[in-house]
């Protein structure tokens, strides 16, 4: 399992992906968190995080049962 997550000024989100026996890799799941004005606010390396602990709340008793742990992965960029 790899929980993949990402962050942007207004919303964070997070996939849930489970690799295939031929090596190919299925998504389980998609989830999105719109920001209140207070976590808008925050900086980017704010955002990733709460996009982190945000996703690994919501699906821990998942990942409490059927995964083991791992280290999480963002995506950022800085933009152009």
């Amino acid at each position: 399992m790899t929980l993949d997550t990402d962050a942007c000024a207004v919303q964070v989100g997070c996939v849930l992906l489970q690799k295939q026996p031929d090596d190919t890799v299925r998504p389980i799941g998609y989830w999105s968190l719109a920001l209140n004005d207070a976590e808008r606010r925050y900086d980017t390396t704010q955002r990733e995080c709460l996009a982190i602990v945000w996703s690994v709340l919501i699906l821990r008793p998942f990942l409490k049962v059927h995964a083991s742990p791992s280290e999480p992965t963002t995506i950022h960029s800085s933009g152009s």
